[in-house]
């Protein structure tokens, strides 16, 4: 089932604002991709996420104008 991650990158933000901000993101924490894939599937806000809706979701973040200033 494809997913666009701009919903998911919202579902991100509500669910870890500490981490997720799309107005102002701040750097993530190295290994957070994989601490978030660990999650996928058990976290309730990432229950119905498939790993590789994730990766891609954090691919569309980190790869913003935004995120790379």
């Amino acid at each position: 089932m494809a997913c666009k991650p701009n919903p998911l990158l919202d579902r991100l933000c509500a669910a870890f604002p500490a981490c997720f901000n799309r107005t102002a993101p701040k750097p993530l924490k190295i290994g957070l991709g994989k601490e978030l894939l660990a999650l996928a599937g058990v976290h309730p806000a990432l229950a119905d996420l498939s790993r590789t809706q994730l990766r891609r979701a954090l691919k569309v973040y980190t790869g913003s104008p935004a995120y790379r200033k």
